[in-house]
């Protein structure tokens, strides 16, 4: 049996998922409209997830796919 976290960090990784990183480009700017959903995305998280791994998942940029 596993500790008492998650431990969901290796099922989530997008190089083991097959799934290509997104970076945004310099010249590509978010909308007003985005950038309050990744906002709103990240508070959520905030709530329910460790730090660690909010943290994460916005280094992954997470906040803009979700």
């Amino acid at each position: 049996m596993m500790g008492g976290g998650l431990e969901l960090d290796s099922l989530f990784s997008s190089v083991q998922l097959g799934f290509p990183r997104l970076n945004m480009r310099a010249d590509i700017k978010p909308t007003r409209a985005e950038i309050d959903r990744a906002v709103a995305s990240i508070r959520d998280w905030r709530v329910y997830l460790p730090p660690a791994c909010v943290a994460a998942m916005i280094k992954d940029g997470w906040q803009w796919s979700t």
